[in-house]
């Protein structure tokens, strides 16, 4: 395979490959006869050579991953080969990591995946469409706005008005914590990270923070788009629907607005859009 084939999160081996438990000891390295993609415990990482030599990027320690048979086969600290992620790969990958335990599944397209790891890309996604160019710390703050949120339910606060803003309050300041101590442990400064929680917290908001109102209007885009139906369904009160939307509206920046212009709606979403922007 020519190097212009290797795409990020591809893992590149020569010859072929048999189940071993890799451990914090030694990793093997193998000498390369050419380039050769498999997949590794469902997932893939990007491996470059060096040299006569490869190495594995970030393999997954505690699990069991593929290593080639070779007679050249050499060994390294496995702390050597942890510093090929780089932290943002590191933070992005803990934080997935944590949307792959929700319990909870969504399918679409034929495909069945846990729901925060959905909301999760289609955060990702929206965010792409305002902000091509968004800077990494925005990138996990987008990645990470529903952190481990399926353990803290709706109904373990009062179905009350302030039971729902102390939800919302609680939620954000965990999550913030959550992705905080991800990104630490990924190689981010504590400023750093706190500057990914401030984002997730909605912290400067008000303020008028561009990349705060760009999580913002991702997150109402989500809503609008990939959440709408099922909600105004569960809540059986067009009235409310439509005040909600209305303030959803008001959240939004112009380019958010234009962006939420955009979308393919429901026609009954469509309907009850143009009610509150009427209104």
């Amino acid at each position: 395979m020519p190097d212009e084939g290797i795409q990020a999160g591809m893992v590149v081996l020569a010859g072929y490959t048999s189940p071993e438990p890799i451990s914090d000891g030694a990793i093997p390295f193998a000498t390369l006869g050419n380039w050769s993609p498999i997949n590794l415990i469902g997932r893939t990482q990007l491996i470059r050579t060096a040299g006569q030599h490869f190495s594995f990027a970030n393999p997954p320690w505690s699990e069991t991953v593929s290593r080639p048979q070779s007679k050249d086969n050499e060994f390294a600290p496995a702390s050597l080969l942890r510093s090929t992620m780089s932290k943002y790969e590191g933070a992005l990958e803990r934080i997935d990591a944590a949307h792959k335990d929700d319990p909870n599944t969504i399918t679409t397209n034929n495909t069945t995946k846990p729901y925060e790891l959905h909301y999760a890309e289609q955060m990702t996604f929206y965010l792409e469409r305002l902000n091509p160019n968004a800077p990494e710390l925005l990138r996990l703050a987008i990645r990470a706005q529903h952190l481990r949120r399926w353990e803290v339910p709706r109904s373990s606060y009062p179905a009350t008005k302030i039971g729902y803003h102390s939800w919302r309050a609680g939620l954000q300041r965990r999550q913030a914590a959550l992705v905080k101590e991800m990104c630490v442990e990924a190689g981010y400064s504590e400023e750093e990270a706190a500057r990914v929680g401030a984002m997730v917290q909605k912290a400067d908001l008000k303020a008028g923070d561009p990349d705060t109102q760009t999580l913002e209007d991702v997150a109402c885009l989500v809503f609008l788009d990939d959440q709408f139906d099922k909600f105004e369904k569960d809540l059986g009160d067009e009235e409310k629907m439509v005040d909600i939307l209305r303030k959803t509206w008001g959240k939004m920046s112009p380019a958010g607005r234009d962006e939420a212009l955009k979308l393919n709606l429901s026609e009954r979403a469509l309907t009850l859009v143009q009610k509150a922007l009427s209104g």
